[in-house]
């Protein structure tokens, strides 16, 4: 049985990245988690989560919630955002030099292409910990394999559409559930 911890980024006072009609980063990538852990538990996986409502954690105490489940992998869920509206796009980061991690970013992020084909590829992001300081803490101060996944741009008002809807929470989580069992059955 495969125990993974999945963390639904920001929360509470963060709402994360907001959409230009309103749609908080926090509240999509929670809906996300919630329908990724069902998924997982019907496949036989032992789920925690370092949020299931909307509340505000410190990033030290989402590393602790994996710890003290004994997580085997944990994810990051996460929506990107930028400046310029255009900016499109789903990649997956994983800590500088962490080799398992960047293997289990690699299936996550495969996973996301293939069911999202017409969706812009940006890769693999390796992190040091002086570029997203804040956002791969997460991932480097892991024992376990550890992503952290940017499901598309909210700040692009097309993106914000597709990632409101409940078709395409169901689609991300089933996924991403392919990705990490895949990982669990190649690598683990």
């Amino acid at each position: 049985m495969l125990k993974i911890c999945l963390d639904p980024g920001h929360g509470g006072k963060d709402p994360g990245a907001v959409g230009p009609t309103g749609v908080k980063e926090a509240d999509v990538v929670l809906q996300v988690a919630k329908l990724l852990g069902s998924e997982l538990i019907q496949r036989g996986c032992v789920v925690t989560y370092t949020r299931s409502e909307n509340i505000t954690l410190r990033l030290a105490d989402r590393v602790k919630t994996a710890k003290d489940f004994g997580a085997e992998l944990f994810l990051s869920l996460h929506c990107n955002a930028a400046v310029k509206r255009e900016a499109q796009g789903m990649e997956t980061l994983f800590g500088s030099g962490m080799i398992r991690s960047q293997k289990f970013a690699g299936y996550i992020q495969r996973a996301m292409v293939n069911a999202f084909p017409h969706h812009k590829d940006r890769g693999l992001m390796e992190s040091p910990s002086n570029q997203y300081p804040r956002a791969i803490y997460v991932v480097r101060r892991n024992s376990c394999p550890a992503a952290l996944v940017e499901l598309e741009f909210i700040s692009n008002p097309e993106q914000e559409k597709f990632l409101n809807k409940i078709e395409t929470k169901h689609n991300i989580a089933k996924a991403l559930c392919e990705g990490i069992l895949e990982y669990k059955a190649k690598e683990m």
